[in-house]
């Protein structure tokens, strides 16, 4: 169970307000090269790419 299933947490693409401030959090995918250069960083072995799979970045939007 995730925490968004339990009922806590930030669920994806639902603005919560807060005060003057709203939240929304949202998934972004990384391109190509992008995610060959974090991997690098990572020192992550080419064996090892060949079993991870390409998903989004979360992040949250903070906006008045």
């Amino acid at each position: 169970m995730t925490m968004d299933e339990k009922g806590r947490g930030l669920p994806f693409g639902k603005r919560i307000y807060v005060g003057n401030f709203y939240f929304l959090k949202a998934t972004r995918s990384l391109s190509k090269k992008q995610l060959a250069a974090l991997r690098d960083e990572a020192h992550i072995t080419v064996d090892m790419r060949k079993g991870l799979s390409r998903a989004g970045v979360p992040y949250i939007i903070v906006s008045t």
